[in-house]
């Protein structure tokens, strides 16, 4: 499980399937997704997307990127889906977190 999630850490903000992870820990993906369930009380996927959004919380803080770059960088399929994804997470908008960050 370490290794597993030492690779969804060196990977992000890529996106990684679960099969892809299993294959590279070298077990099948039913075993890695409930002991990794069991182990950090969340899926694998669940925690690919919060690694993910916190890349684009530290990607916020730089002068020169955009919204809809960021949101294309972690992997989401939209500026809205990014925005609704990142509200859910922090609780504040990507445009208020900039905001709030930069003071």
């Amino acid at each position: 499980l370490r290794d597993a999630r030492e690779l969804l850490h060196e990977r992000t903000p890529g996106t990684t399937t679960l099969s892809e992870l299993a294959e590279a820990v070298g077990v099948h993906p039913a075993h890695l997704a409930r002991s990794f369930r069991r182990e950090y009380g969340l899926t694998v996927g669940q925690y690919a997307r919060a690694l993910r959004l916190d890349w684009a919380s530290a990607q916020l803080a730089l002068p020169d990127a955009t919204l809809a770059g960021i949101a294309a960088g972690a992997g989401f399929a939209d500026q809205s889906h990014f925005t609704r994804a990142f509200r859910a997470h922090t609780g504040v908008t990507p445009g208020r977190y900039r905001e709030l960050i930069r003071g």
